[in-house]
């Protein structure tokens, strides 16, 4: 199956995002939503190196066959932890409570921190999504 209609859709989103700004005076929070999926399309355009590898049984991109980066999942990792921590900021403008704001400004330190251990201290960076990250990370959206 083709992924190019979720590249369509993504880019008409930001189309329509880039309207939006240009239409409508918003705050800076919503102008960050709007490069945060232009961000998004760039990584995953990046990211799908693996994929093309993999189909052309390694005719194209043949550096990283064997190796730690033969799959994506290290880019996303790294793109699991920047979209969480612009999620929780951008959601945090949003809540007027000073005490939920001082929460979530400690709950993101204490989620980077660990989550750079797992990364660290695991072979999970290369090989598979972080569960902790990922479960962490939810928590900290849900309870806000």
């Amino acid at each position: 199956m083709s992924v190019l209609p979720i590249y369509f859709l993504e880019i008409l989103a930001i189309i329509a995002g880039f309207y939006f700004l240009f239409k409508s005076k918003t705050n800076s929070y919503n102008r960050g939503l709007v490069y945060f999926l232009l961000f998004t399309v760039f990584v995953e355009l990046i990211a799908s190196y693996a994929i093309i590898g993999y189909f052309s049984e390694y005719k194209y991109f043949s550096f990283v066959e064997g190796t730690l980066f033969q799959k994506n999942t290290w880019i996303y990792n790294c793109f699991l932890l920047f979209e969480f921590i612009f999620f929780i900021l951008y959601f945090r403008y949003y809540i007027k409570s000073y005490y939920w704001k001082r929460f979530l400004k400690i709950g993101v330190i204490i989620f980077i921190i660990i989550s750079i251990l797992n990364f660290s201290l695991t072979d999970i960076f290369f090989r598979s999504y972080s569960q902790i990250t990922i479960i962490i990370c939810t928590l900290l959206l849900v309870i806000k």
